[in-house]
């Protein structure tokens, strides 16, 4: 898996065998698409033709683009060509240097894509495609080039194999560093572009969201919490402090001046392992929630709701949280609330049903197994209900949790989606254009289309038709 972040002067022609733009509609094939200044500047396949984001490409320059693209697309000669510029009809073959970051994959090593290079001459003088460099194309023979994944649900203070050995860095700068810089690289290896981090005591999701920022190195995209909100003495303290109800304003506040990107408030406790449907319950009244959520909204703050037992996300649907997490043991009638209300809902099944894994499960008493699968598979069957009611699903890992490493759950979490009945395609856009939607930050596209942030994967076979293509990401590329 190779890593290209694109810096803010650089054109890439990237060419695929299919191109899924992100909606209902199956891959094209034959794609081109050009990305340029960090966006996606124009889009060429063989059925919709050419479509130019008019801010970033106008007149002349759309003219000239349209016309290489077409010949790129069509040129059989350069096929299974893999160094060298590519010799469009009376151009000269110029040799440039590769003007991208290559970003060490997951076993740190520099993968140089298969890239050609065009010439700056073959664009006019003066020309916005020319940025600095070579133009550069890259070819990617039997692959789909679609959007970035999103995970909606993370936790990147954690590592999800050791939760004290987590905690323990939290106290040293350089180790909260390199945890969260190895859960970002974890994460951007499997195609995921875009996290929401659901908060820790430490701060680790705010420093991520700068630290990427910044670009040191490239990552996904972060969405931060800061702190959690929940009640003193309950569930949660490695989220957030304590608060007394009169604290509640106050706190969304300080979390607003520090720039967080939405509101994480703990509604419910943990679900049993020992005792089915048992759930620790509401931590806040229906007031309180609703104080929570005017406050966040008038700061222009989403709320996310760690909610499970009906009671609790109930509460939470009527409180007007934009999303509720987790979930566990949601009934019909709420999911019907949901579904009115236009509330997503980000199940998070692979924290529950991986604690059944080789390695998890030894620590459990059979009575304990046999709780965990009943609460996983009740699960499944609830977001199959939700699909048919309606509800939208986004794909949340819970990553960092007992289990759930960042990056390698997320295929997990989409084949329990599969088993919960939703059929591939339903799959890709829970994975992407409903996280985006779910996330709401204009930076996550969640779709490829003119204008839109280079936030892309490009992946071996086709998960249109099989969900565990997934498995198999080849190129992830990002605006840097």
């Amino acid at each position: 898996m190779t890593v290209l972040a694109i810096g803010p002067e650089q054109t890439l022609l990237v060419k695929a065998a299919r191109l899924w733009r992100g909606s209902p509609e199956p891959p094209e094939k034959d794609a081109l698409v050009c990305l340029h200044r960090g966006r996606v500047a124009a889009v060429f396949t063989g059925t919709a033709g050419m479509q130019v984001d008019q801010t970033a490409l106008w007149g002349d320059d759309a003219v000239r683009l349209t016309d290489i693209m077409r010949r790129i697309l069509t040129d059989t000669k350069t096929t299974g060509r893999e160094d060298g510029p590519i010799p469009l009809p009376g151009q000269p073959d110029t040799a440039h240097r590769h003007p991208f970051t290559c970003v060490p994959a997951g076993d740190g090593q520099r993968q140089p894509p298969p890239c050609r290079t065009i010439a700056p001459r073959l664009f006019p003088p003066g020309c916005s495609c020319t940025g600095t460099g070579a133009v550069r194309v890259l070819e990617l023979p039997g692959c789909m080039l679609m959007p970035g994944l999103v995970d909606c649900h993370v936790h990147l203070a954690l590592d999800g194999r050791d939760f004290n050995a987590s905690r323990e860095r939290w106290n040293d700068r350089a180790g909260v560093q390199e945890l969260i810089g190895a859960n970002l690289s974890a994460a951007l290896e499997r195609g995921i572009t875009a996290v929401r981090d659901g908060g820790d005591l430490a701060l680790a999701g705010l420093a991520a969201r700068d630290t990427v920022a910044a670009g040191r190195p490239p990552g996904p995209l972060v969405l931060a919490s800061g702190h959690a909100l929940r009640r003193r003495g309950e569930y949660g303290s490695f989220l957030g402090p304590g608060l007394t109800p009169a604290e509640l304003e106050t706190a969304v506040d300080r979390l607003a001046g520090r720039g967080v990107d939405q509101i994480k408030v703990l509604v419910s406790g943990l679900v049993s392992f020992r005792e089915y449907r048992r759930v620790g319950g509401p931590q806040f009244s229906a007031g309180e929630l609703e104080r929570i959520v005017n406050c966040a909204h008038s700061r222009g703050l989403k709320v996310m709701a760690h909610a499970s037992g009906d009671e609790a996300v109930r509460l939470a649907v009527e409180a007007g949280a934009d999303s509720i997490e987790h979930g566990y043991f949601v009934r019909r009638e709420t999911l019907v609330q949901m579904a009115a209300r236009g509330i997503p809902w980000v199940p998070t099944v692979v924290p529950v049903a991986c604690q059944l894994q080789e390695g998890f499960c030894a620590q459990y008493s059979p009575a304990e197994k046999e709780v965990i699968r009943q609460t996983y598979r009740r699960q499944l069957q609830q977001i199959g209900l939700a699909r048919q009611l309606g509800v939208m699903l986004g794909v949340g890992t819970d990553a960092g949790a007992g289990g759930v490493p960042h990056g390698r759950g997320y295929l997990d979490e989409l084949l329990l989606y599969r088993e919960a009945g939703l059929t591939p395609p339903e799959t890709l856009l829970a994975a992407t254009v409903n996280g985006a939607a779910i996330l709401g930050a204009e930076n996550v596209p969640g779709t490829i289309a003119p204008g839109k942030p280079a936030r892309l994967i490009a992946v071996r076979g086709d998960p249109w038709r099989d969900t565990g293509a997934l498995a198999d990401v080849r190129y992830v590329i990002i605006a840097r």
